[in-house]
Protein backbone atom coordinates (compact mmCIF):
# COMPACT_ATOMS: atom_id res chain seq x y z
CA UNK A 1 0.00 0.00 0.00
CA UNK A 2 1.25 3.46 -0.94
CA UNK A 3 1.21 5.96 1.87
CA UNK A 4 1.45 9.68 1.31
CA UNK A 5 2.39 12.07 4.11
CA UNK A 6 -0.63 14.04 5.32
CA UNK A 7 0.95 17.35 4.30
CA UNK A 8 1.10 16.17 0.67
CA UNK A 9 -2.18 14.25 0.58
CA UNK A 10 -4.28 17.39 0.38
CA UNK A 11 -2.67 18.22 -2.97
CA UNK A 12 -3.34 14.93 -4.74
CA UNK A 13 -5.50 15.02 -7.85
CA UNK A 14 -6.18 12.04 -10.05
CA UNK A 15 -6.06 12.90 -13.76
CA UNK A 16 -7.02 10.65 -16.64
CA UNK A 17 -3.92 9.21 -18.29
CA UNK A 18 -4.65 10.89 -21.63
CA UNK A 19 -5.06 14.29 -19.94
CA UNK A 20 -1.78 13.85 -18.07
CA UNK A 21 -0.01 12.74 -21.25
CA UNK A 22 -1.26 15.83 -23.08
CA UNK A 23 0.00 18.21 -20.38
CA UNK A 24 3.34 16.42 -20.22
CA UNK A 25 3.71 16.72 -23.99
CA UNK A 26 3.10 20.48 -23.87
CA UNK A 27 5.82 21.57 -21.53
CA UNK A 28 8.56 20.28 -19.30
CA UNK A 29 6.94 22.26 -16.49
CA UNK A 30 3.60 20.52 -16.95
CA UNK A 31 2.61 20.83 -13.29
CA UNK A 32 2.92 24.61 -13.53
CA UNK A 33 0.90 24.50 -16.75
CA UNK A 34 -1.87 22.50 -15.07
CA UNK A 35 -1.99 25.02 -12.24
CA UNK A 36 -2.08 27.90 -14.70
CA UNK A 37 -4.97 26.39 -16.67
CA UNK A 38 -6.96 25.77 -13.49
CA UNK A 39 -6.26 29.28 -12.21
CA UNK A 40 -7.36 30.79 -15.53
CA UNK A 41 -10.57 28.77 -15.37
CA UNK A 42 -11.31 30.12 -11.89
CA UNK A 43 -10.46 33.72 -12.79
CA UNK A 44 -12.69 33.63 -15.85
CA UNK A 45 -15.63 32.75 -13.63
CA UNK A 46 -16.18 29.45 -15.37
CA UNK A 47 -18.30 27.92 -12.65
CA UNK A 48 -20.42 25.73 -14.89
CA UNK A 49 -20.72 22.36 -13.18
CA UNK A 50 -20.42 19.09 -15.04
CA UNK A 51 -21.10 15.74 -13.50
Amino acid sequence: MLRVPATQARNLVQLDSDVMAWFQSQDEEYKTLINSVLRHHIEQGDTQKTA
